[in-house]
């Protein structure tokens, strides 16, 4: 891919990432009771997910190049922690849009079935998806032990929600947002300095 193109597809996943972290921090804020609850803000929410998809998305494509054991890896993780993070994407979009405008005996009785065992479901998968891909990305050496860090801890406190109190929750969802933004922002420079001296 041409050099213009690359920075380019660096720049929007810096963008979405920071979109993702903002979101998230808002939406974690609102949660905690910080920010009021307001309609607009719980419509908002889910696109924190989103953006966090399309923010993995490009970390994966930044850190494709290699071969062998450790690429091959990077590259199965991200595509599960991308696949994990939509399923994230539907458990906000029904949480926002779905369980928010039933009342409470109806949304214990969803959460009660099938539904609260999709969000186990999704949230096993999630914490499963980002701790290979954060692992996989260590043993790569395609980026730091910051930005993964706190990927981890944000995915273990959102994938184990249903056996933490609800504050803990809120914590990793601000702590997620950071780490997403914190590992684009991280990626892009190792991949700019790498083209940089490149001949």
């Amino acid at each position: 891919m041409p050099l213009q193109s690359s920075t380019v597809v660096r720049n929007l996943m810096v963008a979405v990432a920071i979109a993702s972290a903002l979101v998230l921090t808002i939406n974690g804020l609102r949660l905690a009771g910080v920010l009021p609850d307001l309609t607009v803000l719980r419509l908002l929410a889910p696109l924190g997910s989103g953006f966090g998809v399309l923010a993995l998305t490009g970390v994966l494509w930044s850190v494709r190049a290699g071969s062998g054991r450790a690429a091959a890896w990077i590259a199965a993780t991200g595509l599960a922690a991308v696949l994990a993070t939509s399923f994230l994407v539907v458990v906000e979009v029904v949480t926002h849009y779905v369980l928010a405008r039933v009342g409470d005996a109806q949304r214990a009785e969803l959460l009660a079935g099938p539904v609260g065992g999709f969000f186990a479901v999704a949230g096993f998968f999630f914490l499963a998806g980002m701790l290979s891909f954060g692992a996989a990305l260590l043993a790569g050496r395609a980026a730091p032990l910051l930005p993964v860090s706190l990927l981890a801890i944000g995915a273990l406190l959102i994938g184990l929600r249903v056996f933490l109190p609800p504050i803990l929750a809120v914590v990793g969802v601000i702590v997620l947002g950071i780490g997403i933004a914190l590992l684009a922002v991280s990626v892009a420079r190792r991949v700019e300095g790498r083209e940089s001296v490149a001949p």
